[in-house]
């Protein structure tokens, strides 16, 4: 159970950064719950995208990228919208996300570590031009 959870780690990650849910756009409830509902819709769709293809060739899915499936999939809609879909493509697209093998990491326990830290800078909780405005006040005076 131990080694199991670290499965989530890479999840977790990929909703984050691949579909860029690290920072919330929204200002509004509605907005930031449309915007959590699209993320989860898109995770869910990739993974069975993942699933279909590791099945039709017989691999694993943990042993292919998320990220390399999410962009063939944005790639091969932009695709299908522009030209259309014949059979010869459903198929290679079908396929497609199987391509990329990550790497195996037998027996790996540990959680992934980053290297940079983020820069800790203050918060500007007053409006621009207020502190624009204060900034510049010290300076006028002789």
């Amino acid at each position: 159970m131990y080694e199991g959870r670290w499965i989530v780690e890479p999840d977790i990650e990929s909703i984050k950064c691949t579909l860029g849910l690290e920072h919330l756009r929204g200002q509004s409830p509605e907005s930031l719950h449309r915007e959590l509902w699209t993320g989860a819709l898109t995770y869910n769709l990739v993974r069975l995208k993942m699933l279909q293809s590791g099945y039709a060739v017989g691999r694993e899915i943990r042993s292919m990228s998320f990220t390399e499936t999410h962009q063939l999939l944005a790639t091969n809609w932009l695709l299908c919208a522009c030209v259309g879909v014949s059979n010869a493509m459903a198929v290679s697209a079908q396929q497609q996300g199987t391509c990329a093998v990550i790497g195996q990491r037998p027996d790996r326990v540990e959680p992934r570590e980053n290297k940079r830290r983020p820069k800790v800078l203050k918060l500007m909780t007053i409006p621009r031009r207020v502190f624009h405005a204060a900034v510049a006040a010290p300076a006028k005076i002789p």
